[in-house]
This record gives structure tokens, C-alpha cells and sequence, in this order.
């Protein structure tokens, strides 16, 4: 029993709680079937339901384990350091269904921008020979792990920069270059591990590509261009990039203003990204030029325009 105890606590108390327990065979038959019981559907909803708290309690847990692999610490440059620097151009992609139009577009651009991928896009990407300097990720899923390394293993992902939140898996950080972590606002493992608010990356969701942004604009580019940002689809029949990462069921079934048709469809949660996108280039949109050129909705601050006509 000691060396049970001894293997189970090795990475500390806390890893008791990931635990599975094992029921022995020769339990009384009583207790046997009050342990179905409570495993069975409403009531064990009702006993063992622990929704966003037990949320919080895995970001903790991932936060904890990734930065004991000493990443670099995203900071927030001083406001005095916030002038744009001339020429540094960045292009940021989503999953959108309109990045598979813009491959050949992005091909061109690749050697004048620095390409900044947000999550699941960085497939459709290295998919199609294009280069991503930096993969952007947000959520804490452990499925990320099989879906980035599977595809970085034959795409070199070594050759990526890999900006992520602290609640992102560790086992991701091994297949990219130089990872950097950043905090995310409101949430536990922020106030028990961030050393400041300027590690706190700010408008940093719901969607990856807020993360993306938000980088770009507090990193210095005097120029951000979207593609396949389409936080929904001009297309109804057409929702999602093909060969991004994982899979992002989605209803689009709300009609809003275009980027570069008159309508778009979309989902509220989405348009929770599309607030938080103009919230953070409001303050800034007269230093930095900012384009959307995605078929998607409309998202004040960036002057829509063609991906031909931004060549």
C-alpha cells in the first residue's frame, strides 16, 4: 500500500484527484449496486456535476504542469513601446471556409508577413506548403494533443513558434519552436501563478483568433490583414476550411452584415468574437492598418477589402 500511496502522490497531492479507484470483487453486494446507482444517469448529474468549477480545477492543473517546463512568459510592452515599427506586416488565419480560396494569395504573401495561425488553421496551412511562423492556441482540450502533433510530426513544427495559453496542454510545447505562454483574464490559475497583470494577454477570447489578434496589436505590426476569419460563412453550404484541424460542428443561423458580400451567417457565439475583435483595435485603428479580407461578417475596424485587391 505504501508504494501505491508513494506512486500515486509523486506529483503531488493534487494528482490524487486523476486517481481511477478500483472496486475490489469480494465488496458487499449492497454497496456494489448503490455504486451503479449513483453512476446512473439524473442522479449521478445531480451528485457529481461539477461543470465550470471542475473546469477551473483543470486550467489549474494544466497551468501548473506547463510552466514547470520554464517557458517564456508573454509580458505587455510598456505603452511607450506600443508605436508601431514601418513594414512589419502580419497576417492572421482562421478556419474560416473562405482560407481555402486565399492558399495561393498566402503562398505570395508568406515572404513579406509574418503568418500567425489560430489554432486549427495552422493545418490547412502546412497542409498546403505554406509556412506558419506562429501557431496561435487557447483551449485546454487534451484532445489538442493527438490533433497538433500528429500534424507538426509531419509538417515540422519546429519551424513554428508556438504562443499558448497556461491552460493549454504541456504536451503539446515539445513539438514547436521557443514556446510562450500567456495568462488569461478571470481565471484561477491567473491569480495563483501570474506574476503581474502584464502577463495577462487581453482579449484573449472566446474564439483563438482574439488571441491572435491581441498579440499582434500589443507586438508592434503597423499592419494586420485577416484571412479566413469568417466567425461564420457567406456560403451556406460551405462552413468550414477542409483540411483544418479537428472538427467544429456549427448551425449558422443567424443572418448579419458581410465583409465582402452583403450577408453573412453566423452563431451567437461568434458574434461574442466579433465584439471582442472591435473592442480590441479600437483604440488603435488610426496607428495600425487593419484589413479583413475574408468572406465572412463584418467586424468593425478592419476596411474590408479583397484578397486580389490587397496584393
Amino acid at each position: 500500500s505504501s508504494d501505491c500511496k508513494s506512486a500515486l502522490t509523486g506529483k503531488g497531492l493534487i494528482s490524487l484527484d486523476h486517481s481511477l479507484i478500483l472496486r475490489n470483487k469480494g465488496i458487499n453486494e449492497d454497496t456494489m449496486k448503490y455504486s451503479y446507482d449513483l453512476q446512473d444517469g439524473e442522479l449521478a448529474r445531480a451528485a457529481f456535476y461539477t461543470g465550470f468549477t471542475m473546469d477551473e480545477y483543470n486550467m489549474i492543473w494544466n497551468t501548473w504542469k506547463t510552466l514547470q517546463l520554464e517557458p517564456r512568459v508573454y509580458k505587455e510592452p510598456q505603452k511607450t513601446d506600443l508605436m508601431p515599427a514601418k513594414g512589419l506586416k502580419a497576417i492572421i488565419t482562421a478556419s474560416g471556409p473562405s482560407l481555402d480560396k486565399s492558399i495561393d494569395a498566402l503562398k505570395s504573401l508568406q515572404e513579406s508577413h509574418i503568418i500567425i495561425a489560430a489554432a486549427s488553421s495552422y493545418g490547412t496551412l502546412v497542409k498546403n506548403g505554406i509556412n506558419v511562423d506562429i501557431l496561435c492556441l487557447l483551449e485546454r482540450g487534451e484532445f489538442m494533443i493527438e490533433q497538433f502533433n500528429s500534424v507538426a510530426s509531419i509538417y515540422n513544427g519546429k519551424e513554428t513558434y508556438l504562443l499558448a495559453s497556461t491552460t493549454t496542454p504541456a504536451g503539446l510545447f515539445e513539438s514547436f519552436k521557443e514556446p510562450m505562454v500567456y495568462f488569461r483574464s478571470v481565471l484561477n490559475p491567473t491569480g495563483l501563478f501570474a506574476e503581474g497583470v502584464s502577463n495577462i494577454l487581453k482579449s484573449e477570447g472566446p474564439q483563438t483568433v482574439n488571441a491572435a489578434v491581441s498579440f499582434a496589436v500589443s507586438s508592434g505590426f503597423d499592419s494586420i490583414a485577416l484571412i479566413g476569419v469568417d466567425l461564420g460563412t457567406s456560403n451556406l453550404e460551405e462552413k468550414r476550411s477542409k483540411d483544418a484541424i479537428g472538427e467544429t460542428p456549427r448551425d449558422f443561423g443567424i443572418k448579419v452584415k458581410g465583409n465582402l458580400k452583403q450577408n453573412a451567417y453566423t452563431t451567437e457565439l461568434l458574434i461574442d468574437g466579433q465584439r471582442i475583435l472591435e473592442e480590441c483595435v479600437r483604440s488603435v485603428s488610426e496607428k495600425i492598418n487593419l484589413f479583413n479580407l475574408s468572406d465572412g461578417i463584418y467586424i468593425k475596424g478592419f476596411q474590408p477589402k479583397s484578397i486580389d485587391d490587397y496584393i
